[in-house]
């Protein structure tokens, strides 16, 4: 009896002194796998212009046109451009009207970036009657490129 008592004490031993230095077998591979990413899209531009121009008329000094951007996200604008000018008033259009482009802006703008550098000015054309405009809402519409 004796003797079962110590191999069962040197057996208990030994898996003890086992357990603490294990060693594992195991596979060596490669791999490889893919994830995903997305892009955003370009945030549209919207021209606001903060200049309030009153009084065009006939001899009328050009008065300036200026504004912001609005916009979602930083986006490249190059140049705003007056792309028409309409008017409330049957019979008075673009053509009693002159324009200067804004300066190009040319750069990454961020929502609130300011544009200036335009004008808009009354045509006074000569020898011709002009009534029809008198009291005309202009709208000016911009583009951007």
């Amino acid at each position: 009896m004796k003797l079962k008592k110590k191999i069962g004490t040197a057996v208990a031993s030994v898996a003890l002194v086992g357990a603490g230095s294990m060693a594992f077998a195991f596979w060596s591979s490669t791999g490889s796998g893919d994830g995903t990413a997305t892009t955003g899209t370009a945030s549209s531009v919207t021209i606001v212009q903060d200049s309030t121009i009153t009084g065009l008329g006939p001899g009328v000094a050009a008065q300036s046109l200026d504004g912001h951007f609005s916009v979602t996200s930083p986006v490249h604008v190059g140049q705003v451009t007056v792309d028409k000018i309409t008017t409330n008033k049957a019979g008075c259009d673009a053509s009693n009207f002159s324009t200067e482009n804004p300066d190009a802006t040319n750069a990454e703008v961020s929502d609130g970036a300011l544009w200036g550098g335009g004008s808009i000015v009354f045509v006074d054309k000569a020898a011709t009657n002009q009534d029809v405009c008198q009291g005309a809402t202009v709208t000016i519409s911009y583009v951007s490129n």
